[in-house]
């Protein structure tokens, strides 16, 4: 039931199958709240921009909030390249220094409610060209507690970061809202 502003006494009364019944009452108050009683609750955002070159061609990935997705631009044309639903509440995008063989470009979105990273492959289908681009939401995966940045080691992929022992590697850390813990994949 809806209720306005002022108190309404509310009664239920349940019945079983064999007549026994019990009522439950209470009372609703629904009043004007004062001026700056309630906040504005907003998704913290982390890196909501990054800029990327697939195939040579300039694009914006732009972490849309509000609408739960990623928005591409390619910023030769400033025309929207392609638009992809992701989790809960992207708070940032970030590209990732080196591409994939196979997939090429990936572009991460950290998704703050849906506790997830998600990601997106970038490529071209022949020719770099607005109307060959393609986006394509390879996975999402839940990371913990409201994720909300994403960063890649090292930021310079000319740069080499080896363990002892081991070969080149690129680490990914998941930096979280509550910072008691992050997340290195």
């Amino acid at each position: 039931d809806a209720f306005g502003l002022g108190t309404t006494t509310v009664t239920y009364t349940a019945t079983d199958a064999a007549g026994n019944s019990a009522l439950c009452t209470f009372t609703v108050t629904i009043f004007e709240p004062a001026p700056g009683l309630f906040t504005n609750f907003e998704a913290p955002e982390g890196h909501a921009l990054d800029v990327t070159m697939v195939d040579g061609r300039p694009y914006l990935l732009v972490a849309n909030t509000d609408d739960d997705a990623i928005e591409i631009y390619d910023t030769a044309t400033d025309t929207l390249a392609a638009r992809v639903a992701v989790g809960q509440s992207p708070v940032a995008v970030r590209v990732k220094p080196t591409p994939v063989t196979g997939l090429g470009v990936l572009a991460y979105a950290v998704n703050w409610i849906g506790d997830s990273i998600s990601v997106i492959a970038l490529s071209h289908d022949g020719t770099p060209s607005l109307a060959n681009f393609r986006a394509t939401l390879l996975r999402t995966t839940p990371v913990g507690d409201e994720p909300v940045d994403i960063a890649f080691q090292p930021a310079d992929p000319h740069r080499a970061a080896t363990q002892p022992g081991g070969a080149w590697h690129e680490a990914c850390i998941v930096i979280h809202g509550v910072m008691a813990y992050w997340d290195v994949r």
